[in-house]
């Protein structure tokens, strides 16, 4: 009789039962297990450490943190470049009206912009500013 020193190899058993459970709910449950965030919680961005994704992860939950997810901050992400294309358009259309008050008024509005500008006004502050003196210059 020969003695391994090894061990049998036990047969794979699967967590979901294939016949327990239809087409479709096995795809969810799979799609569920292997789908995983591709950015850390903030806390462990913080901390450098790995994350595992959970909501709340195993390191927030452990050390009783509020664990968030910022899905901004993952470029990778289907949302990031549309949001890239409305603030782009929203830059663009600021920049439009900029140039539109400055050729379209006069000398007083002009330096009323510069001065705005050379403040350090905010850009929605700047923003309004043009859009009054669009509005006027177009009422008149």
């Amino acid at each position: 009789m020969s003695t391994s020193r090894f061990r049998p190899i036990q047969p794979h058993t699967s967590t979901t039962k294939a016949w327990a459970v239809g087409k479709a709910e096995e795809d969810i449950l799979k799609d569920a297990a292997t789908r995983k965030l591709s950015t850390a919680c903030k806390e462990c961005q913080r901390r450098r450490i790995k994350c595992s994704s959970g909501h709340p992860c195993f390191e927030c939950t452990k050390r009783d943190f509020v664990c968030k997810f910022d899905e901004s901050s993952d470029k990778r992400r289907k949302g990031y470049p549309s949001k890239m294309d409305e603030e782009l358009n929203y830059y663009q259309r600021f920049l439009n009206d900029f140039f539109e008050a400055i050729r379209s008024s006069n000398d007083d509005d002009v330096h009323h912009i510069i001065n705005a500008v050379r403040s350090g006004s905010s850009a929605s502050a700047i923003q309004f500013e043009v859009n009054i003196i669009l509005a006027g210059n177009n009422s008149t």
